[in-house]
């Protein structure tokens, strides 16, 4: 994380391209999940996030749970919490190292425990964001190794190296299939594979590593997969873009509305930007502006 204090507000923007103003509209809509298996609680709250896209903003945490200032797994701790009175709305995890087979991921949270936070969410009416931080399949080595500059590559077109990534995906779809409820049925959730594919930090899936074509391609093999070979239906599949650079990445790395149900957008803001962040600011509407435009038309 650096010696300096980060900032970081993740705004998952639902921009869907639906008009609320009837039932009957949005329930139609909800045919245009990228899952045509989705699972009735999946499809329920895609419904939910369009019903109350007018009413504001549902902040969100980073490991909420988890681990804040000066704490670590303290049981019903939250930083949110102990500043504003509540838990927040949205909790965001990662599954990183869930690949190697690890009791814990790369954030050092067992996932036992993991499991556990995301049914305490779902019983509060909240929503988990997962991001997964794979290892490089070629490699074996950390997201962050690009010594192979054509990772994505070789998942697409090395049988050996697509087999391997496939069986890091079958523990991505374990994890997360069995994610269940009181009831025992699976737990909707939002997964955001290769997240950050178009940051500053290099990661094998980068769009300094790989072609728009290699990576839609990599995207849309993830969701057949665990869609149609491992049958997980619990997950609505978001990408996101920075917001620096929206209109050159978006267009040419979306993977396509069959492989998508809700785009987003990232934004950081640096200790070190200036007090004001008005640059901030300014370049967050601009992205934001663009996204909301680009899945008006998707």
């Amino acid at each position: 994380m650096g010696n300096y204090a980060t900032k970081f507000l993740f705004v998952l923007t639902v921009t869907l391209s639906i008009s609320c103003a009837s039932s009957h509209k949005i329930d139609e809509n909800a045919l245009t999940l990228s899952d045509k298996k989705a699972s009735a609680e999946t499809v329920e709250l895609y419904l939910k996030l369009q019903e109350n896209l007018e009413r504001g903003i549902m902040l969100g945490h980073q490991d909420a749970l988890a681990y804040g200032n000066s704490w670590f797994l303290d049981e019903g701790r939250s930083d949110v919490k102990s500043v504003c009175g509540d838990y927040p709305a949205v909790f965001g995890w990662d599954i990183g190292d869930i690949e190697k087979g690890n009791l814990a991921n790369c954030d050092s949270i067992p996932f036992t425990t993991l499991a556990n936070y995301v049914h305490k969410v779902e019983q509060w009416d909240g929503i988990s964001v997962f991001t997964w931080h794979a290892s490089n399949p070629v490699t074996g080595k950390t997201a962050n190794d690009c010594s192979t500059q054509n990772a994505v590559k070789q998942v697409i077109e090395n049988d050996s190296v697509q087999k391997k990534f496939l069986a890091s995906l079958d523990k991505v779809a374990q994890f997360l299939g069995n994610l269940k409820d009181e009831a025992g049925e699976p737990i909707p959730v939002i997964f955001q594979p290769f997240h950050g594919h178009d940051s500053d930090t290099a990661l094998w899936w980068s769009t300094t590593q790989c072609s728009a074509s290699d990576f839609k391609n990599l995207w849309k093999l993830t969701v057949n997969y665990l869609q149609n070979e491992k049958d997980v239906h619990n997950l609505l599949y978001a990408y996101s873009v920075y917001s620096n650079d929206p209109a050159d990445i978006l267009p040419a790395y979306y993977p396509g509305n069959d492989f998508v149900d809700i785009i987003g957008i990232n934004s950081l803001l640096l200790q070190g930007d200036g007090c004001s962040g008005r640059e901030f600011i300014q370049e967050l509407n601009e992205g934001i502006a663009f996204v909301t435009q680009f899945a008006a038309k998707n």
